[in-house]
């Protein structure tokens, strides 16, 4: 009997692909912890799907605990900040560091030709999203203790993902920016879940990479590119290794507080009977 080389095709349910797409949104910062999302016909407009299909798709992230309804004059649907446990940490830490060279290789080929393209084919309007990202991204940074208070760590990351998904808007091609939102969904969790600091470096490059693309210099925006994704790279594996060593330490503390009070136990006990 020949054998079949295709499988049997599920239509995805409605309420799914609202769901995918929401998770989305909050994977690449377009809705942060804390936010309250629009009310429920606005938002089930603004997603072009019924009320009905909209309420089984935040029933699903409602059980993720990625939202949650409040009751009362001021409440609503709120996004929640996502939270791990330590051993789920360093997991997720510990495999994301065995990605990260094959991640770091697809960026590298993906946003240096994206980088080249949007150069040539930005429009004043791209300019401004760009200029606006690196704005709010370089305020932030500027903070003092900026980089160690978490709530400005996601907002960075989410204008950090809004002026590289620009930059691959601006290429005109949807292949690229579709390519580049996979690689921020990607990059952005769990490790925007994960971290509660930035990286010193964090924004070095952006200023250079969009002055190359405003000139439409497109072999200096490929450069620049290419040397702002070497140096992101280098600093998430400094903050991931950074973190598990806190982390080991931390464990260490804690069994060597166990193995005193065993130790300690005993000696009481006897001391007691005596």
């Amino acid at each position: 009997m020949k054998k079949t080389m295709v499988t049997p095709v599920r239509a995805a349910p409605a309420y799914e692909v609202v769901t995918e797409h929401l998770r989305r949104a909050l994977q690449l910062g377009r809705l942060m912890p804390g936010e309250r999302l629009p009310a429920e016909r606005q938002l089930a407009d603004q997603l072009g799907v019924s009320r009905t299909t909209l309420r089984q798709a935040i029933r699903v992230l409602e059980l993720e605990g990625i939202v949650e309804s409040r009751r009362g004059p001021a409440g609503g649907l709120f996004v929640l900040p996502q939270r791990y446990g330590e051993r789920q940490v360093k997991a997720m830490m510990a495999e994301r560091f065995a990605q990260i060279e094959e991640l770091h290789q697809f960026r590298l080929v993906i946003e240096t030709a994206t980088a080249r393209a949007a150069a040539l084919n930005r429009t004043d309007k791209d300019i401004g999203r760009m200029q606006a990202a690196l704005a709010t991204m370089s305020a932030i940074i500027a903070q003092p203790a900026a980089t160690k208070v978490p709530d400005h760590v996601a907002h960075f990351l989410a204008a950090d993902s809004d002026f590289h998904t620009s930059i691959a808007a601006a290429t005109g091609n949807s292949y690229l920016a579709h390519a580049v939102e996979e690689i921020r969904a990607t990059r952005l969790i769990p490790i925007g879940a994960v971290f509660t600091r930035l990286d010193p470096t964090t924004n070095d490059g952006h200023q250079d990479l969009l002055d190359a693309i405003v000139a439409q210099d497109a072999d200096r925006a490929a450069e620049c590119m290419a040397s702002h994704l070497t140096g992101a790279h280098e600093g998430i594996k400094r903050q991931i290794q950074s973190e598990l060593k806190a982390q080991a330490a931390a464990e260490r503390k804690v069994r060597e507080r166990k193995s005193g009070a065993v130790k300690s136990g005993p000696s009481n006990v006897s001391e007691h009977r005596d």
